[in-house]
């Protein structure tokens, strides 16, 4: 699989991951080296700077416990992807 593979998805109040993690030991649950999960999305919020990036916040209680959310999608189209988990452990993407 590629990165084009791997998503992550807000659709009306839930999130549908499936993003690549390298350090899926430290994951309770997991399916090979993914987070892959959908749960409801709680605390949603977007801000759009003056650069016009926007700035989504929102947390979520997954299978892999709760998970705060953190994407900055940049006025080009990229993004950054940042997840903090209940353990208090990092992922950038």
């Amino acid at each position: 699989m590629n990165e084009s593979d791997y998503s992550i998805e807000i659709k009306n109040d839930s999130i549908f991951s499936d993003l690549f993690y390298l350090g899926q030991a430290d994951i309770p649950y997991r399916r090979g080296a993914e987070l892959y999960f959908q749960a409801p999305l709680k605390k949603y919020t977007v801000d759009i700077d003056k650069k016009k990036n926007a700035h989504i916040k929102f947390s979520a209680n997954t299978t892999i416990g709760n998970c705060n959310f953190y994407i900055k999608v940049y006025s080009n189209g990229s993004a950054s992807i940042y997840i903090t988990l209940q353990q208090g452990k990092s992922i950038i993407f």
